[in-house]
């Protein structure tokens, strides 16, 4: 598999990014969508651009999303195991924006992103946006990017 990284230094053009980067027809799946969830953030933004999106968060679902969002009210891990067990259809499009430093770095590296890579359709995307965390940081420096695997 080869990427292509398309950097991307603040939040507002991460998202920008990944906007531009979505089609209608496609499926998507937005991990630690959190309170950006609302109906003028970043998850409905993204909906508004595909048919279907699944947002992962540990916060209920906000008022006024597009009914084309899916909420998982629980922990990215939970959602995870869930996953692997009962695999559904591929996605287009994997979104992690500020959560990666949540989560345990070992099981990030581990076991999250290489599922996340064979998990993926054909010729979809993994973005990525993080900042880094003290003392113990998911990685070792911020990692804002959008990656496109073939």
């Amino acid at each position: 598999m080869t990427s292509q990284a398309v950097l991307c230094v603040a939040s507002a053009q991460f998202s920008t990014q990944v906007f531009r980067s979505l089609r209608a027809g496609q499926d998507i799946v937005d991990l630690g969508a959190g309170r950006d969830g609302s109906p003028n953030g970043a998850t409905a933004l993204f909906a508004s651009r595909v048919d279907r999106s699944t947002a992962v968060d540990v916060f209920p679902r906000p008022e006024g999303l597009p009914r084309n969002v899916d909420w998982y009210h629980g922990r990215i891990e939970d959602w995870f195991q869930e996953q692997v067990c009962f695999p559904a259809e591929r996605p287009d499009a994997f979104i992690l924006r500020n959560v990666l430093h949540f989560l345990e770095r070992r099981w990030v590296l581990d076991a999250l992103l290489p599922w996340l890579a064979e998990t993926l359709a054909p010729g979809g995307i993994i973005a990525i946006s993080t900042f880094h965390r003290h003392p113990d940081p998911a990685l070792p420096s911020p990692w804002p990017a959008l990656y496109r695997l073939a």
